[in-house]
């Protein structure tokens, strides 16, 4: 992902009203960081609901169980304003490292996706065209 489309992304998700509160005050970048960290995670359990279950025949799913509830706590807490107030960050190089696998992860999944029905997918692109589209849909 290019710095520009990194870039294009948070114009949209300011545009969208994301990083300030409903109140209009601007979340600090402590708190930005530790809701978009639940925020990774109501999404990744959306993803986990397509992929994993039990019913599947993948064994013990207990993880992918217990992922769903943590995306499910997630979103409300995502939502949930007053819960960011005391959020704090430690170390940034280390939490730059992990987005990078984050990444990297993401990369390996739409990897998986094109092998299974030969569609290739830009994820940079794809949360362009995304976080534009959502712009008209304002704050949830």
């Amino acid at each position: 992902m290019s710095v520009l489309e990194q870039e294009q992304i948070a114009e949209n998700l300011e545009a969208r009203g994301y990083y300030h509160r409903s109140d209009g005050t601007r979340w600090t970048g402590a708190q930005i960081v530790a809701r978009n960290l639940a925020k990774l995670v109501e999404e990744v359990g959306e993803i986990a609901e397509e992929v994993v279950t039990a019913r599947d025949g993948c064994g013990d799913a207990v993880w992918a169980s217990e992922l769903q509830s943590a995306a499910y706590y997630a979103r409300r807490a995502f939502d949930h304003e007053v819960m960011w107030d005391g959020a704090n960050v430690y170390d940034l190089d280390k939490i730059r490292a992990e987005v990078d696998d984050c990444f990297a992860c993401l990369a390996n999944l739409v990897k998986g996706l094109e092998m299974l029905d030969g569609k290739p997918h830009d994820i940079a692109q794809g949360a362009v065209v995304k976080t534009t589209d959502d712009i008209e849909r304002g704050r949830r």
